[in-house]
């Protein structure tokens, strides 16, 4: 199964880790995330501007199960906590023998960081990252995945930044974030399932009932 998520900053976490804890609390949403993004910038000045797993809130999750051609999704909501979100996501999931996405090992991060912050045990299936199977085996860390799947006419995506997704999220948009969640599920299932087909894992008929789910 593919998995994909969306997040934007912990404000809650943010108020309660950086600066005077009164003055945060007065403090906009805006403001929060950032001082949150002020302090990632001093303590990793390295590193892109992706805050560390732990101040990650999800919003939304996306799960293409490839053998069925079925897509699934949950967002967050003002009814609904995280771990009711987490719950979901992870009843599902545990149908699959493997969970595939792109850059995995910060998804898992995320996912049991959230977990673990909720109090919700949250057991998965083995995980395995597409841009190591698709892309480091041709020693190009650096090919992004809308131009892998644009060059193998697949259906493709540019995937929006933490920055676009915060936005997004500001302006209430969810039907945007939710929009561009989906559709990156749908790219990694277009690219995992051409390499299935490529190395024999699947014949051309469920490669190309694949690619009908995820047009």
């Amino acid at each position: 199964m593919i998995v994909q998520l969306k997040t934007i900053p912990d404000i809650h976490a943010g108020r309660r880790l950086y600066g005077n804890a009164e003055e945060m609390q007065h403090l906009s949403v805006k403001d929060v995330a950032r001082v949150m993004h002020l302090h990632h910038d001093q303590q990793h000045p390295q590193h892109n501007n992706r805050l560390a797993a732990h101040l990650e809130k999800i919003v939304c999750i996306s799960l293409i199960d490839t053998d069925a051609c079925r897509i699934y999704h949950w967002h967050s909501s003002p009814d609904k906590s995280d771990a009711e979100l987490l719950a979901q996501f992870a009843e599902k999931a545990n149908d699959a023998d493997q969970l595939c996405t792109w850059k995995a090992d910060k998804l898992q991060s995320v996912l049991y960081y959230r977990a673990l912050l909720q109090h919700c045990p949250l057991e998965l299936p083995q995980w395995r990252s597409l841009d190591a199977h698709l892309v480091n085996q041709a020693h190009d860390p650096l090919t992004p995945a809308h131009e892998l799947a644009h060059l193998l006419d697949l259906p493709h995506c540019k995937t929006w930044t933490d920055e676009a997704i915060w936005q997004a999220y500001l302006r209430e948009d969810m039907d945007a974030i939710n929009h561009a969640c989906i559709s990156e599920a749908k790219m990694f299932a277009g690219l995992l399932s051409h390499w299935q087909y490529v190395q024999g894992e699947i014949d051309k008929a469920q490669y190309q009932a694949v690619l009908k789910a995820c047009i």
